[in-house]
């Protein structure tokens, strides 16, 4: 368990420090040249900033060694859960404001189906685990509209749950 917890938590980490590195890499050359860099992104960075962190302490909360695979079994299904609701709070608004319209996907399906293929546990909890995770991408397009934040439709909220949900029949067969 600890060392699947810890190879999620290193891959969650690469994807979602990527953007926070880029960012601030171009704050970099942009102090070197001499130019101002303006980011429009600068809370989406740091989103993904706080997802990078968050992955880094279950890696290291899987590598200390002092807790017993149970409890870190629970702690990174909950991870999923809540790693998900992130990925498509963030993807879906920031999709929205550079292009006015709803994503067709996010990061939940490849998440969903990725957690039971690595993490051992019995399929009903991966399962469970896996239908939570992946109602939280229509969760947060419904409270994205509900905070007038972008306006969906009723094929936005379709594409919300379509996805995710046949990422989750992956999901239980792979666990």
């Amino acid at each position: 368990v600890r060392g699947r917890v810890r190879l999620l938590a290193l891959l969650l980490f690469i994807i979602f420090g990527f953007e926070p590195l880029l960012y601030f890499l171009d704050w970099i050359a942009g102090a070197v040249a001499g130019i101002p860099v303006i980011f429009g992104n600068r809370g989406f960075a740091l989103a993904d900033l706080s997802a990078a962190i968050a992955s880094a302490a279950l890696w290291w909360a899987a590598r200390e060694g002092h807790s017993s695979p149970a409890p870190l079994l629970t702690l990174g299904l909950c991870y999923q859960v809540v790693i998900c609701f992130m990925a498509s709070f963030t993807t879906m608004w920031q999709w929205y404001l550079g292009k006015g319209s709803i994503p067709p996907l996010t990061l939940v399906p490849m998440i969903v189906g990725l957690f039971p293929l690595i993490m051992p546990g019995a399929p009903r909890r991966m399962l469970t685990a896996a239908i939570v995770a992946a109602s939280m991408s229509p969760l947060a397009l419904l409270l994205l509209d509900l905070f007038g934040k972008v306006h969906a439709d009723g094929d936005d909220y379709l594409r919300a749950i379509v996805g995710p949900a046949i990422a989750v029949g992956f999901a239980y067969l792979g666990a």
